[in-house]
């Protein structure tokens, strides 16, 4: 099993729902809020929302009464959705926050605004392997600006598959840009609790792109499409569909 469930802060249909939202937290969590203003803590407290949402749908639990604890690396996990064979993560970027649920050892996912295409390869220009950095030199720049960012998400995705540092995946990992292969050479100590790793990248909406890294699998999933669960209904809605995936 493996969802997706997407929500757009500019749902229209959130209005009115920030009292039910909040009603859901923690007493952890609400101090957390508290340190942030205006749209960050709107987010925040949505995003909570969409993960308790998410994971009290999929387990059968009531979703107040889901408890969350911090990695150290600041991810929120679960105690009881991890008894129950589940792994989830949450990311969001710009207006959109997306939580990915798996029957699995591991999850990550990231999502990012299409329009950081630029600095991504900027950075790619300075980290990336010398394989990788070799291929994106010889594509046109708005081609090479897509490409590179690509690379970047999956790499945070496997980062947070495996609960480790952003710069973990700078040197550590390598792939290979057309998609097939990747190489976790500097995630393998991390990575040590799953195998049968597999990462996909693709579009989300117009503006955004979305990679999921997935460890631990018996299915290849990724080369399928992914079910989109629209949180507010907790039923699909849509379809993701991967265009390149790497297994290692």
């Amino acid at each position: 099993m493996l969802q997706l469930w997407l929500l757009g802060l500019d749902d229209p249909r959130l209005a009115g729902m920030e009292a039910q939202a909040c009603d859901w937290l923690e007493e952890g969590d609400r101090a957390l809020m508290r340190q942030r203003k205006g749209d960050a803590a709107r987010r925040f407290l949505f995003g909570r929302w969409l993960m308790r949402r998410a994971l009290g749908k999929l387990s059968g639990l009531s979703p107040q009464e889901l408890v969350f604890t911090l990695a150290p690396n600041g991810r929120p996990e679960c105690e009881a959705i991890r008894e129950r064979g589940l792994v989830f993560n949450l990311s969001h970027a710009g207006n959109r926050l997306v939580v990915a649920v798996a029957r699995a050892a591991a999850i990550g996912v990231d999502v990012e605004e299409r329009r950081r295409a630029a600095q991504a390869l900027r950075i790619a220009r300075t980290f990336f392997s010398e394989p990788e950095q070799h291929s994106l030199a010889g594509l046109p720049e708005e081609q090479a600006q897509a490409a590179a960012l690509r690379l970047w998400i999956v790499r945070e995705s496997l980062v947070k598959a495996v609960g480790g540092a952003v710069w973990d995946g700078m040197k550590g990992v390598s792939l290979d840009p057309g998609g097939s292969r990747m190489a976790l050479d500097g995630l393998k100590r991390r990575a040590a609790n799953a195998e049968g790793w597999q990462a996909a990248a693709g579009l989300l909406g117009a503006s955004h792109c979305l990679a999921l890294a997935v460890g631990g699998c018996e299915t290849d999933w990724l080369r399928y499409p992914v079910p989109v669960v629209d949180p507010l209904e907790g039923t699909p809605r849509d379809h993701w569909m991967p265009e390149l995936v790497w297994q290692a």
